[in-house]
């Protein structure tokens, strides 16, 4: 009768680890299709920031060979003036604006591949004041695109609230909004809360 009993509690015992065995195996089954899911999701808008980046290059090609051309022309108008003192001034102002906006063009490229890595990062930006006065200037306190937040969207709610935490006073939020504009500006991108209709912030 004991060997009987005795046996008979083996049994539960390997039909217990048999199913925390199964219950592992399952959980590790879930975790690897996550895991899969967010490869995947990854590689999609790895895939979506290079056809950005792609499109980027081939604008600032076209950009490139207009400046040829034109750089073309005022060599042809130097030869038929003989490179009179005014063409000469138009020249140097000329070539100072194509260095600018090759030095522009840099800037911009920093700009948006810093603010793609911090909208779609993780991070909460907000918590720490010198991380959202970052965000303020890069990406801007208003309801982006590319950007989720859980306050309520709208005019200027989402910068006021990031100063009422931190402390910032009215004279450093009007810098940021400065700074925003020329960030805005070089990105070649709306006023921030155009496309909700809120006013500029």
């Amino acid at each position: 009768m004991a060997v009987l009993r005795a046996h008979e509690i083996g049994r539960r015992d390997l039909h217990k680890a048999a199913d925390r065995a199964a219950a592992y195996a399952e959980e590790q089954r879930q975790r690897a299709e996550q895991a899969e899911a967010e490869v995947t999701r990854l590689d999609a808008e790895l895939g979506a920031v290079r056809t950005q980046h792609t499109a980027a290059r081939m604008a600032l090609k076209g950009a490139e060979r207009e400046a040829e051309a034109l750089r073309a022309q005022l060599t042809a108008a130097r030869a038929a003036t003989g490179d009179s003192p005014a063409i000469s001034a138009w020249s140097k102002v000329f070539d100072r604006a194509q260095c600018a906006e090759a030095a522009v063009a840099r800037v911009r490229e920093a700009l948006d591949f810093c603010g793609r890595i911090m909208a779609t990062s993780s991070r909460d930006w907000g918590d720490q004041s010198v991380d959202a006065l970052l965000w303020a200037v890069i990406v801007g306190w208003v309801c982006e695109e590319l950007h989720v937040h859980d306050w309520e969207c709208g005019a200027d709610l989402s910068l006021l609230a990031m100063a009422e935490r931190h402390g910032w006073d009215d004279a450093l939020v009007e810098r940021l909004r400065l700074m925003r504009d020329a960030v805005r500006a070089v990105l070649d991108v709306p006023a921030d809360g155009e496309q909700s209709g809120d006013r500029d912030v």
